[in-house]
């Protein structure tokens, strides 16, 4: 290999010379033939991670090969090149499926670490050489987004999904709990927004109960709910979940709450995992899972719970306490975001501001998205401003957008 490289449109980011090593090796042993030789590159998740991504990169490379190991079965070569390329190749597979297949694992990995994936993020690259030299060319992902893509060799085949009218979901479900109150479950909504914008970015499901027990309806709470009570209310409020979201017009996500102890259970976590896939037929895009009542969960299990969930998911969040330990508990784990849950409305006591501004960095050291809940919109600007990234928030409020200088500017709708 004499190391020359022809490339039919340059990228800043691409490491040729790495690149054009692994890939002379491949050509070598005769791997490079047909075109099913590709470069996935990861430049969008080290820009988000910034100053982190020194501390961040093993475990970003780690996550990768082991998604694209998933997703392109066993016989797919992948190998690393450079600080952000990876380098696949798919022999035996035929070549616009290969690179189809190729790409929709990109966009998983780049969905698991930044969320939103947009066009100019997918940057993937079909190599080949021709006359000792490297020809790499840039794959437009629209034109594979049409072809069918066959399914992962590897890759467990989702069931077949009946959905229900909405209009036959139920709006409510009661049922007795194991210290003999009755208990009523519907489905409350939290808008969530993004801070730095004030767009709303989805809607969150929230469970809200009430004992019915007597003449005086009481509000309950799911943390102090026995387990088995609270298993029943996850899979109450997904059931009900679909009745608020008519076919593909709902928000562009949807996240699901779901606690840790129904996840842990093989038959329980099944059942979920159904319910997302059935909730995942109404809308446009697989509903993102938050996963509640964490404490005392070792990163080392909730991480091997968020591997057997993520495929259900457009991502994982989890919610914690308003603490650093239950912050520093989480850190591993490979959550999506964090939801930090507070008892007090603390962006309204000055007092309070130093101690979430510190919570809010600890949080976004473990993961890039921090939510918090705001009581009112007028709380939003010290959110942004503690370095929280997206806040729940009561649809009776609706922000229009955040200056450069925090300002808010807002509109109020409904009562």
């Amino acid at each position: 290999m004499d190391g020359s490289v022809a490339y039919a449109q340059d990228f800043a980011v691409l490491d040729y010379g790495a690149v054009a090593d692994m890939v002379g090796r491949l050509n070598a042993a005769g791997l490079t033939a047909g075109g099913t030789v590709a470069v996935l590159n990861l430049e969008p998740i080290r820009t988000a991670f910034s100053t982190r991504w020194s501390a961040k990169e093993t475990a970003v490379r780690e996550h990768a090969e082991r998604t694209l190991r998933r997703d392109l079965g066993p016989d797919a070569i992948i190998a690393i090149a450079g600080d952000v390329d990876l380098v696949v190749a798919q022999p035996g597979v035929e070549p616009v499926l290969a690179l189809s297949r190729a790409l929709q694992a990109l966009r998983d990995v780049l969905r698991y670490f930044i969320g939103e994936v947009r066009p100019e993020h997918l940057s993937l690259s079909q190599v080949d050489f021709v006359d000792g030299a490297m020809v790499c060319r840039r794959v437009d992902a629209r034109s594979l987004a049409a072809h069918p893509r066959a399914p992962a060799p590897i890759a467990p085949v989702a069931p077949a999904i009946a959905l229900v009218p909405a209009e036959a979901l139920p709006t409510h479900t009661d049922f007795v709990g194991h210290d003999g109150v009755r208990i009523r479950v519907t489905c409350g909504r939290d808008d969530l927004y993004l801070l730095k914008s004030g767009a709303q970015a989805g809607s969150r499901l929230r469970p809200c109960l009430t004992d019915i027990s007597g003449p005086n309806r009481l509000s309950l709470r799911v943390n102090a709910l026995d387990w088995r009570d609270a298993e029943t209310v996850d899979h109450a409020i997904l059931k009900q979940a679909a009745a608020h979201f008519p076919l593909d017009v709902g928000p562009a996500f949807v996240i699901a709450p779901v606690t840790f102890a129904t996840l842990s259970c093989q038959r329980t976590r099944r059942l979920v995992t159904d319910e997302l896939l059935a909730l995942a037929g109404r809308l446009r895009t697989r509903p993102i899972l938050e996963i509640r009542d964490l404490r005392g969960v070792p990163a080392g299990r909730l991480a091997e719970i968020l591997t057997l969930v993520r495929p259900s998911t457009a991502g994982v969040l989890g919610e914690v306490e308003a603490d650093k330990a239950s912050i520093v508990a989480a850190a591993g784990s490979g959550l999506n975001g964090l939801v930090v849950r507070s008892q007090a409305d603390w962006p309204g006591d000055p007092k309070l501001a130093g101690h979430f501004r510190a919570l809010a960095e600890l949080a976004r050291s473990v993961a890039p998205i921090c939510i918090g809940r705001a009581a009112s919109v007028m709380r939003l600007p010290a959110m942004l401003a503690a370095g929280f990234t997206h806040a729940f928030l009561s649809p009776a409020y609706a922000p229009i957008s955040m200056g450069e200088t925090g300002t808010c500017v807002l509109s109020l709708r409904g009562g």
